[in-house]
């Protein structure tokens, strides 16, 4: 389905980072695809659950800022669900990599799109946030067609009604709201009264 759109294989370094805040952040230029990724994807699991990661789990593929000659930053674009396992001050490998800016936009797309495509069942949600945020020209190339719902059954190899269904499950689910604390006490003093 996806390929890789890098065109030529980048010079790359492997180290050890102790991640900090401030020296290991998402690039610009996938802040879009990390934002959706952490906001819909499930990727949240209690502490107890969740993977420890250990530096020969998973290299992670970064840019340096070459900006900035006082610190070392580097910024990751893709492996999302692997950065949110990582913990303040613990040690990671990462490949040092020269990219360019639309090699970075189309590998955070490429990421976002195959961990959409690996989901069971499908999420109309995560579609729609994919569908009205990457650029076209991004989707032909990565998707190598147009990033419709209809590609995207057939890629999966599902009919239109597995989607339809979904989407009705989804709209069903109304969020609860709930009431506030000065409502609560109010409505308590009125049963008390």
């Amino acid at each position: 389905m996806t390929r890789n759109t890098t065109q030529k294989k980048p010079k790359s370094t492997t180290k050890n980072l102790s991640v900090a805040a401030h020296n290991f952040v998402v690039h610009e230029l996938a802040c879009r695809q990390y934002q959706i990724y952490c906001e819909l994807f499930e990727i949240i699991k209690p502490r107890q659950n969740r993977k420890i990661l250990t530096p020969k789990t998973v290299t992670f593929d970064v840019v340096k800022d070459l900006t900035n000659k006082d610190q070392e930053i580097f910024y990751f674009f893709d492996d999302f669900a692997s950065v949110g396992l990582i913990q303040n001050q613990q040690t990671i490998v990462i490949r040092q990599l020269v990219l360019t800016d639309i090699d970075i936009r189309r590998r955070a797309w490429a990421y976002l799109l195959n961990a959409f495509l690996a989901l069971k069942p499908i999420n109309p949600t995560i579609y729609q946030a994919i569908k009205s945020s990457m650029p076209n020209e991004i989707a032909k190339e990565i998707f190598e067609d147009e990033l419709t719902i209809a590609n995207v059954l057939k890629e999966l190899g599902l009919d239109r009604h597995h989607y339809d269904y979904q989407a009705r499950l989804q709209q069903s689910k109304k969020p609860h709201a709930l009431p506030l604390f000065v409502d609560l006490i109010a409505e308590e003093m009125q049963n008390e009264a």
